[in-house]
């Protein structure tokens, strides 16, 4: 599908080259348009790929105990935080630190870097 020219200027955002098509993954729905994205014949994503292989090519039980070890060699017992988050309020900052707490029994401080935030550059 070639776009016009007006068609081409009203879509400034993805500085379409000339005869570049717009197409999604097929499971994400990621833009062809994403910066280091690659599609394979099937028209999906490199991202959803890593995705599906990670689950087959990492052992994460292993990797569950070794965070629990690295957790344990610096765990305070007098209940001040003992591990330090990287906190935006978003849902994967808020996941890390939820897990931390629950489930590796930590004292997570996650307002550190909310005050950072406060910061103009």
């Amino acid at each position: 599908m070639k776009l016009a020219n007006k068609e081409r200027e009203s879509w400034t955002h993805f500085k379409l080259k000339d005869g570049e098509k717009i197409f999604l993954c097929k499971k994400c729905l990621t833009l062809s348009t994403r910066p280091r994205v690659e599609f394979d014949e099937d028209g999906i994503c490199n991202a959803c790929r890593w995705a599906e292989a990670k689950k087959t090519t990492i052992d994460w039980n292993a990797r569950w105990i070794e965070l629990e070890k690295i957790c344990d060699k610096y765990r305070r017992s007098d209940g001040y935080w003992d591990v330090l988050v990287p906190y935006s309020g978003g849902k994967d900052s808020s996941y890390i630190a939820w897990k931390l707490k629950y489930e590796l029994d930590r004292c997570p401080n996650e307002h550190y870097c909310l005050a950072t935030n406060q910061f103009t550059y």
